[in-house]
Formats: C-alpha cells, sequence, structure tokens
C-alpha cells in the first residue's frame, strides 16, 4: 500500500504543494516500483520523500473512485491491526522533536 500511496502522492504533489513552503524536489524522491520494503523504510528519513507525503496526506485520506476511498480505510484497518507499533513510532517521531527543547543538566 505504500508504494501505492508513494506513486499517487508524487502525481499529485505539484498541486497539493500550492499551499505550502517547503524546500522538496520531486526529481529526488525515487520511484516506488524501483524500492525494496526496506528502501522505502529509508525514506521517513528522507527530507523531499518526507514533504512530498507530507503536503499530499490531506488528498490521500479523501480521494475516492466510485465513491470508495482509495487508501482511508486500508490505512485505518493497517493502523488498528499495528497499533503498538504505532504508538511506538509516534513516541520516537515526538520525543525527536521535542529533545532539543529540554534544557541539559
Amino acid at each position: 500500500m505504500f508504494k501505492e500511496i508513494l506513486t499517487f502522492s508524487k502525481i499529485h504533489f505539484e498541486n497539493e504543494r500550492k499551499t505550502y513552503h517547503i524546500s522538496a524536489k520531486l526529481e529526488e524522491v525515487p520511484d516506488s516500483k524501483d524500492l525494496s520494503n526496506s528502501q522505502l523504510l529509508e525514506l521517513f528519513d528522507d527530507n523531499s520523500a518526507r514533504q512530498v507525503l507530507h503536503v499530499t496526506f490531506g488528498i490521500v485520506l479523501t480521494i475516492k473512485e466510485n465513491g470508495n476511498y482509495v487508501f482511508r480505510n486500508r490505512i485505518l484497518n493497517c493502523l488498528e491491526q499495528n497499533e503498538e507499533a504505532h504508538f511506538k513510532n509516534i513516541i520516537k517521531h515526538f520525543a525527536r522533536h521535542l529533545e532539543p527543547l529540554v534544557p541539559s543538566v
């Protein structure tokens, strides 16, 4: 599913980025079909890939075909089935952002 979302996001990036001030370069984001699962995971540490996914998350969650959500329900099901891993990743993500704000002792 992540490969589908990445491909979809790259297609819609130029239009969706209009409301954001970002530095992502679409040409730096590889095509999902060329990536292994481990390479896909590495994209979460890639600035351009993260920005492309970030600015397109709204359309990813709301796009419908024939009256049905394309990604939304599958994403929610994946999160429910992997709730513990999801929350561990959320905690890790927020800790990384909050760490610079903690005064050193």
